[in-house]
């Protein structure tokens, strides 16, 4: 019953191209504002840590009017390499500027934590 197989050719990368032809670099540049300018209403509040030890940022923006849900992105550079957390939350609980930077903080030494181990095993392995 189950033992047929149907291949199919897909026309993703000849739609894609021919988009590319067809969109002029100005209309292009245009829908990207648009978009920016969409996801700029949606952010509710920005906060930037930068001291010598790390540097990151917090940022809180609505998932979707419709929904009660809005979003924090959390973003830091450690070694170089840039890691992004998110936290889903609901519209009724907030965050002080001081609670977000601190758990921007609690996420960035359980980073390092997880990299010192994963380092320490690597060791001991060898």
């Amino acid at each position: 019953m189950f033992n047929t197989y149907n291949k199919t050719d897909s026309k993703v990368v000849t739609v894609t191209k021919e988009i590319e032809k067809t969109i002029s670099p100005d209309k292009v540049v245009e829908m990207y504002d648009a978009v920016r300018k969409e996801v700029e209403k949606s952010i509710l509040r920005t906060i930037t840590v930068s001291d010598n030890q790390m540097s990151g940022l917090v940022v809180e923006y609505e998932k979707d009017h419709g929904t009660n849900q809005k979003i924090l992105l959390y973003r830091f550079v450690l070694n170089g390499k840039e890691t992004i957390e998110k936290e889903i939350i609901g519209n009724d609980r907030y965050f002080t500027d001081q609670e977000l930077v601190q758990k921007l903080l609690n996420l960035f030494a359980n980073k390092i934590t997880y990299r010192v181990l994963e380092e320490s095993m690597k060791v001991l392995k060898r």
